[in-house]
């Protein structure tokens, strides 16, 4: 879509396949949802989309036809559509202007705060979560000094969740703290001013002040030894003459083949090490196998969950998040894309959960056929990774 204001930020959310019955008639819809940030207030007009497509009414009647656009040409349009952005209240500093459905700030220690050691860093990450805002609109977080410690602030890192109900924007600061002696240290508090825009109300996300207790000292280096001053030597004391050294013989020859069989020895030594290294990759490979299996069940268990309770909308995106992980393809976000990867009996009942989240009816959704379907999916592809585990077995034991 395109907007009147040049610099709203336009985010896709969703994209859904489903069929609607209107006036007897059954259609089929493509449903993609937006999320438009404007960046001013007064009139924001959303220009109409345009869909151009043929209606195949007839079979060719000849060769030549089949070559040729047939059917009767649709190019529809949407209507216009304005809305008022209203203003920021009179009351707010425009600094501090930042609307949201709801906001939360939480932050987490590497390491137990109430036992730290002086000149040992220890992390805070604090995590800035925004619903109705994207993770590039959140504000940054400013540090404020503390005598005593040390700070090395990272760059803050922002990823928005699109779920079918709108964005929820976040931003992550990581910030290493260092105190340089023992004591008591008072990490002050941090706020976030936000405006609620379901209550119309100025509110305040607030991480109370930390203390921190620091024990040891700071790790300091070692003075170099004293030099020490020369004996002096009384003429009476001059020790006397040494004799010569006598001359060495030459080295037998037997020390190369000393150097080769050590040699020899490392390099046995270092195959060893790599043959071993292969297999820990292996036992690590397995490991996360097992690990995105029980991600696979734990999501199935949630669809079996909200199935059973015929509750479409949880249905839906606990099916979303299930997909994702079963068919490896993080990029999924709606039902539609599931039907890309699914059987001829899930992308039946995906319509039919498409129907019942969107048609005008509002007909009562029983889970079971759509449960039946994704348990015969899941127990498919088990069988299919079970059978790629075991076609490649060594030729000898």
């Amino acid at each position: 879509p395109e907007t009147s204001d040049p610099d709203a930020i336009i985010e896709k959310i969703s994209e859904d396949q489903y069929e609607t019955t209107r006036n007897g008639i059954r259609y089929e819809v493509f449903e993609r949802r937006y999320a438009i940030f404007p960046q001013k207030s007064g009139k924001l007009k959303i220009r109409p989309l345009t869909f151009e497509g043929r209606i195949n009414s007839t079979q060719p009647r000849s060769l030549f036809d089949q070559f040729r656009m047939s059917g009767q040409l649709k190019r529809l349009r949407s209507r216009p559509v304005e809305v008022t952005v209203k203003h920021a209240p009179a009351s707010i500093n425009l600094q501090d202007w930042l609307p949201a459905i709801d906001l939360e700030l939480e932050d987490e220690w590497s390491q137990d705060i109430a036992d730290l050691k002086a000149g040992e860093p220890v992390t805070r990450t604090i995590t800035l979560r925004a619903a109705g805002l994207t993770g590039i609109q959140l504000p940054d977080i400013n540090f404020d000094e503390i005598p005593g410690i040390k700070q090395y602030p990272d760059k803050a890192i922002t990823e928005n969740e699109k779920t079918s109900h709108g964005i929820t924007g976040i931003k992550q600061f990581k910030i290493a703290l260092i105190p340089t002696a023992a004591g008591s240290y008072t990490v002050p508090a941090i706020t976030v001013k936000w405006f609620n825009t379901r209550s119309g109300k100025e509110e305040a996300a607030v991480l109370p002040p930390v203390q921190l207790k620091v024990t040891g000292t700071a790790a300091t280096a070692a003075p170099p030894p004293a030099a020490t001053q020369p004996q002096a030597v009384t003429p009476a004391e001059t020790p006397p003459p040494q004799p010569a050294p006598a001359t060495l013989p030459a080295e037998p020859a037997y020390w190369k083949w000393l150097a080769l069989f050590f040699a020899g020895a490392w390099l046995i030594t270092l195959l060893l090490l790599l043959k071993k290294s292969g297999k820990g990759n292996t036992a690590d490979s397995k490991v996360n196998k097992t690990t995105s299996a029980a991600s696979v069940n734990r999501a199935l268990g949630k669809v079996k969950k909200y199935a059973k309770q015929n509750d479409a909308r949880k249905t839906r995106d606990a099916l979303i998040e299930w997909a994702r992980l079963n068919y490896n393809q993080p990029h999924i976000s709606s039902l539609l894309q599931i039907t890309d990867y699914g059987s001829a009996d899930l992308r039946r009942e995906i319509r039919e959960l498409n129907q019942a989240l969107y048609s005008t009816e509002h007909a009562p959704w029983n889970g079971s056929k759509l449960l039946a379907a994704v348990k015969k999916e899941a127990a498919q592809q088990a069988d299919s990774d079970n059978t790629e585990s075991q076609a490649l077995r060594p030729l000898y034991k």
